[in-house]
């Protein structure tokens, strides 16, 4: 799910809605007892009193729905969000955002027996609420993730503050219902999908088609047809150097422009660009046994704030030989990653 977010990282809205800092990167954690104090302050202090009490109802019911986000440099719980799984109306009576979500199923299409419905019901990050940030990244992946592994998922509820923000965004696929329950002192709006309607794969399959045959219009457009044509083969040996050098240009386009795998069947041929085809690579490392530190590694090393290795060690809070270790092997990873797709 990872990689196809990165792949369309750049393309149509979703560039404006997601966010890729090394600094404020986040890692997703479940939300455990002792986490739980730290849920309630966060709660409290961005929404009011009245959601941190419906949010200790739904903690005391569904501590599994709960997710935590921590801070790769520092570890402290800075963002968290819910994702509750219903299959009847529990909650309605405490909670306007549920009730809602109750009442519109129940008049569009009720569910049936084995059915359940699922609500994104809380995005709290009080640095950038509910605006984009690295935590709001990871919900939304996961929020796709569990559409596409649910069984017997019927209506799908996304809530975000009723500020206009997000309905370019979720409108294309999800349906902004009527209602605007009220919170405290905060109005909220409900995305609405019926799942039962179409397939979850087809519609990642045609959302991801979308946004790759955008992409290559926006290409045809600006690019000349003779270097469209050109294509590079590369030996093994030269296609690592090519790997070695883009890496150290990531952030930059016209010198990524320049290197020949740009050139290669890796990009020309799969309408993907460089710069996010290194990205997905880089980002494969998360599913490596000790991957995370070496993802840190490449992410502090590639990019504009460590102009030297010494300097990347430094910020990292690593020894240079273990730094030089680490970023040795994730950039192996990466090589090996990318020759396998090429």
């Amino acid at each position: 799910m990872n990689s196809l977010v990165y792949l369309d990282r750049g393309l149509g809205h979703l560039a404006d809605t997601l966010v890729w800092d090394p600094d404020r990167a986040v890692r997703a954690m479940p939300c455990a007892p002792v986490d739980e104090g730290r849920v309630m302050e966060l709660v409290r202090e961005t929404e009011g009193a009245e959601s941190a009490a419906i949010a200790r109802f739904w903690l005391d019911r569904q501590p599994e729905a709960f997710t935590v986000y921590r801070s790769i440099r520092s570890d402290d719980i800075t963002a968290f969000s819910a994702f509750l799984r219903l299959s009847g109306p529990e909650g309605e009576d405490v909670d306007p955002v549920v009730a809602a979500a109750w009442a519109h199923a129940r008049a569009d299409s009720p569910l049936r027996a084995g059915e359940h419905m699922a609500i994104s019901r809380f995005m709290v990050d009080p640095q950038a609420y509910q605006r984009p940030s690295p935590s709001l990244n990871l919900v939304t992946w996961r929020v796709t993730a569990e559409i596409i592994r649910a069984d017997r998922l019927a209506w799908l509820f996304v809530v975000m503050r009723d500020d206009g923000f997000w309905n370019a965004h979720l409108e294309p696929n999800m349906m902004a219902t009527d209602a605007g329950p009220v919170v405290g002192d905060h109005g909220y709006r409900l995305f609405a999908q019926d799942w039962r309607t179409r397939s979850a794969m087809a519609w990642v399959a045609e959302r991801h088609e979308a946004m790759q045959e955008g992409a290559v219009a926006v290409t045809s457009a600006v690019a000349p047809p003779q270097e469209r044509r050109d294509q590079v083969v590369l030996s093994r040996a030269e296609f690592d150097t090519a790997v070695r050098d883009a890496l150290r240009v990531l952030w930059w386009p016209a010198e990524l422009a320049a290197n020949p795998l740009s050139r290669s069947r890796l990009v020309v041929e799969h309408g993907r660009s460089l710069h996010a085809v290194l990205l997905l690579a880089i980002d494969t490392l998360r599913e490596e046994r000790g991957g995370e530190t070496r993802h840190r590694v490449l992410t502090t090393t590639y990019s504009k704030a460590a102009p030297t290795q010494e300097a990347a060690a430094r910020r990292l809070g690593m020894s240079f030989s273990t730094y030089r270790r680490q970023l040795t092997a994730g950039v192996r990873h990466v090589k090996d990653v990318l020759w396998s797709m090429n």
